[in-house]
């Protein structure tokens, strides 16, 4: 009689299958529940075991997948598996939704608790979005969020439907180092159209650009469905949803403008996309068809604030290449490309705290903020940069849309002046001929001494510059007639700085006037600090001077019209005012640069005050604030508080950045120009935000490219192409050379964008067929526009075509039906690229992620104008001809035309008439026409 096994030693060997072969786990121990059957043995299909095997042997898999072919209940059977099998594991769901991730996690804990008692390892933690056990893994669920793993070190990540996951990229980029130190991912989805990241990752994984395996799982490979399944799948979901769900076909999933199907067939059609016959300027330009006579061609293309430059803050419409521009870092940065757009739409006002300098940026522009701020303490009493238990800021900066800005988020930018830049004779120059005229000429320049600065802070504060009829110039200042130190002090500074004799006025109503003459000392100041007490500033320049003369213009400043306070714990704070807005704030410019924080306030409103029964208005009028760190860092002395942050307003330590919360954002609509830049460096600043390049690839936003098309009007066939990078100038030329080329085509231009510029260089060209049009296109010229300026100014046109949120969808429209009817005839496969990535997003139509719609919109721009605009131009020739074959002669009841198309004789064209006797009399009726 055979002994009977020890049924320790069948959970022992059971045990060890269910380890070494996760499939035989899953057919013998796994239950799952089917919608029709209950629960059920999870009974794996061939195919299902097929994928098992790719979970298991590849480290980076991709799962092109149809519907419903349980590769979801896999997913979560094959992370039980792990988790139990195995310690320590970590296991990330992520999905579109937070409530498909949840329902992963609900497969893997009902599995797990209809597993046998003997195979369960223990629960620490069991929710409905995350499942620990014992020996330390863990399966958890999460949304797709852009961060979403962050920081998690993971053995497995599972992303579901992830060709339908706008962050995707982000993700996949955030979790990559997670899984450096050996772990793996799966993502799995139905496809969804393509330039999407999913579709990206597989055609890079066919061509083995990446480290991913594919797996194409469609619907045929279920056992149990046939095409009487498929055809109700059709019923149910449409063509295109069933397309989606049961093909796994990029082509025929998605919500592409232009059906990819048709696309396909432009492709597989070797009439349509093929090589070009010509290409120069490398691979820019490439010609199709040559130019044939008696065709008519179309070209097309698509196309205050202030900014920090190395002069100072300007306003952009005045920005030009020689400029330079100030980048994050602080380090001047060339400019590359500018452009100038029409833009329609929200803008976001963004306010800074401490300062009344504000910005506003459309709603996609790139701004620099930290949106997960955090107050830590440093607890560490040897550590050189902070205090034990000091408090102290933690911050996550990047670059976001300025509509995703938010109250509170802080925003950083350099302390651009804090290193001494500027060489004193450059800034003190002597621009004089009679250099022996003694209130011409100064011998020795002042700007070394402190106590010059110190005047130059009096000055701003109390004085002004006079000019006589003459051009004599004299420097006056007044004080109260009890500040007798400072006016003491100026008798010697004026003495031993400049050799001038101070003449100070017997007081008059409490009031002392002083003032010397020196036409070299006038001419600085007005320069370097403006006039009058609305209109004084502080030069860019001035700004980098050393910081023991900074602090001295600051307290020369506050001596003079400013006011030092005490409390009741002798603490020392100071306040400055002013009616000139902006001397203030190049105030703050400096005292950040010394290590002082401030912050800028409205201290009066404008209004009227009486004086001796007079009335007198009274401007605006504003305050700065020096707290007791700053005092005590301007004015050398003790600092009463520990630190000089405040809530809202800090230095770094090594005072090479300055951070700011946001106080105030304001939202409203806008029509206007707007401007950009991009910079070399890929960022610059506004006046006290840090910005990026709108379309740098840095941020993930493509290369900006020029693109134009030439068009055959009568058979609608694409006959040439540019795409490429070119400067305006040099763009408007090759437009220019290629129009004339094609038989003087009619050149449109995008206005939007780089297109002003390039229109400029046409105008410059003369071109003598350049599209003008209203702003709402509802006026139209297409013919000689360029040499009719009066009818354009008359009609209000303008060269261009304006792409506004009301014309887009209109030429979109018209691109979308001529490709359906298959009208068009496309020879380029980069125009045919562009198209399968042009997708409905939002319910705009526009190119995805990553991609460029360049050549398609002026592909579509140019179909519109063929469409519209040239057929009534061709519709006006046709109703004149008919008009003219209409005109009869009235003596002799003669009902001959005098003139009829056919009525021609040798030498002369149907559009010419017999005007006398003789063989050359005639006449052209052209001009009728015009």
């Amino acid at each position: 009689m055979a002994n009977t096994p020890n049924l320790r030693d069948v959970i022992r060997e059971e045990t060890k299958k269910c380890m070494e072969d996760p499939i035989y786990f899953m057919r013998k121990y796994v239950k799952i529940q089917h919608p029709n059957r209950g629960t059920i043995p999870f009974d794996l299909f061939p195919f299902q075991e097929d994928a098992m095997q790719h979970f298991h042997d590849d480290r980076f898999l991709l799962i092109l997948k149809s519907r419903q072919l349980g590769i979801t209940t896999l997913v979560a059977a094959y992370s039980l598996w792990l988790s139990i099998f195995n310690s320590d594991k970590s296991i990330l769901i992520i999905s579109i939704k937070q409530e498909v991730s949840k329902e992963i996690v609900t497969k893997v804990r009902f599995a797990n608790e209809h597993l046998p008692s003997w195979l369960k390892v223990k629960e620490t933690t069991n929710n409905h979005m995350s499942l620990r056990f014992e020996n330390g893994s863990q399966v958890a669920a999460t949304s797709s969020s852009r961060d979403a793993g962050r920081s998690k070190a993971l053995s497995l990540l599972i992303i579901d439907e992830a060709a339908f996951i706008d962050e995707a990229e982000d993700i996949w980029t955030s979790c990559f180092n997670t899984l450096s130190t050996g772990g793996r991912a799966i993502v799995l989805s139905t496809p969804n159209g393509v330039g999407n990241w999913f579709h990206k990752m597989w055609v890079n994984a066919e061509k083995k650009k990446n480290d991913f395996k594919t797996l194409k799982l469609p619907w045929q490979l279920h056992p149990e469905r046939n095409q009487h399944w498929r055809d109700e799948q059709t019923k149910q979901l449409g063509v295109k949803g069933a397309n989606q769900e049961c093909d796994c076909d990029f082509l025929s999933s998605g919500t592409n403008v232009i059906d990819l199907m048709i696309l396909k067939e432009y492709e597989e059609n070797p009439e349509m996309v093929r090589d070009r016959i010509e290409a120069y300027r490398g691979e820019e330009w490439w010609i199709f068809k040559q130019p044939e006579e008696g065709h008519s061609y179309i070209t097309c293309l698509p196309t205050g604030e202030f900014v920090l430059t190395n002069k100072g803050i300007k306003p952009v419409e005045t920005i030009s290449y020689e400029d330079k521009l100030i980048d994050k870092e602080g380090n001047e940065t060339d400019i590359e490309d500018i452009k100038v757009r029409e833009y329609d739409g929200k803008i976001y006002e963004i306010t800074p705290s401490n300062t009344f300098r504000t910005t506003k940026f459309t709603d996609e522009h790139p701004i620099l903020v930290s949106q997960n701020s955090k107050l830590n303490r440093m607890y560490k009493k040897n550590d050189v940069n902070y205090k034990f238990n000091q408090r102290y800021w933690e911050h996550d900066f990047k670059f976001i849309d300025a509509k995703n800005v938010k109250v509170g988020d802080w925003i950083c930018y350099p302390n651009r002046y804090v290193i001494p830049n500027v060489f004193y004779d450059s800034i003190w120059g002597i621009p004089y001929v009679d250099k022996t005229r003694y209130d011409f000429y100064i011998k020795e320049t002042p700007l070394f001494k402190t106590d010059f600065w110190w005047f130059v802070g009096i000055w701003l504060a109390e004085g002004w510059v006079y000019k006589d009829k003459k051009g004599n110039i004299s420097i006056h200042t007044c004080h109260n007639s009890n500040e007798v130190d400072i006016i003491n002090k100026l008798k010697i500074i004026v003495k031993s700085l400049f050799d001038r004799e101070l003449i100070i006025s017997t007081p008059r109503n409490n009031t002392i006037y002083c003032e010397f003459n020196s036409k070299q000392i006038g001419q600085f100041l007005e320069k370097y600090f403006g006039k009058y007490a609305g209109g004084k500033y502080i030069d860019e320049c001035i700004k980098y001077i050393h910081d023991d003369k900074k602090k001295e213009l600051v307290r020369g400043y506050i001596e003079g019209d400013g006011c030092i306070l005490e409390n009741k714990r002798k603490t020392k704070s100071a306040t400055i005012t002013s009616i000139s807005l902006r001397l203030l704030e190049d105030i703050q410019d400096i005292l950040f640069s010394v290590g002082c924080v401030s912050s800028l306030n409205l201290s009066k409103r404008p209004g009227k005050i009486i004086i001796k029964n007079k009335i007198y208005n009274t401007k605006q009028k504003y305050k700065l604030n020096i707290h007791n760190y700053s005092y005590g860092v301007l004015f050398n002395c003790e600092k009463k508080s520990k630190t000089q942050r405040t809530s809202d307003c800090y230095l770094s330590n090594d005072l090479k950045y300055i951070y700011l919360r946001v106080k105030k954002i304001k939202e409203s609509e806008y029509n206007g120009l707007v401007h950009n830049f991009t910079t070399k460096s890929g960022t610059f600043l506004c006046e006290n935000i840090t910005t990026h390049n709108c379309a740098d690839p840095a941020r993930g936003d493509g290369l900006d490219y020029s693109a134009a098309h030439i068009i055959d009007v009568d058979t609608l066939e694409q006959v040439a192409e540019y795409h490429g990078q070119l400067s305006m100038k040099d763009f408007g030329n090759e437009l220019v050379a290629m129009s004339t080329r094609y038989n003087d085509a009619l050149l449109i231009v995008e206005y939007n964008g780089l297109g002003p510029a390039v229109l400029q260089q046409i105008i410059d060209r003369e071109y003598k067929n350049t599209f003008y049009s209203s702003l709402d296109l509802k006026v139209i010229e297409v013919h000689r526009q360029l040499t009719n300026r009066f009818n354009a100014e008359d009609k209000k046109l303008k060269p261009g075509f304006s792409t506004t949120i009301s014309t887009r969808p209109v030429i979109i429209s018209k691109l979308e039906a001529y490709f359906r009817e298959r009208a068009v005839t496309i020879h380029s496969s980069r125009l045919i690229e562009e198209l399968k990535t042009f997708i409905w997003e939002n319910g705009k139509a526009q190119a995805a992620e990553n991609y460029n719609d360049d050549l398609v919109m002026a592909f579509a721009i140019g179909l519109w104008v063929r469409d519209t605009a040239l057929r009534l131009r061709s519709d006006g020739i046709l109703l004149s001809k008919t008009m003219l074959d209409k005109i009869h002669v009235n003596q002799n009841n003669d009902k001959t035309p005098i003139y009829r198309a056919g009525q021609t004789s040798n030498g002369r064209d149907s559009w010419q008439m017999k005007t006398g006797g003789k063989p050359g009399d005639v006449t052209s009726l052209t001009w009728l026409l015009r």
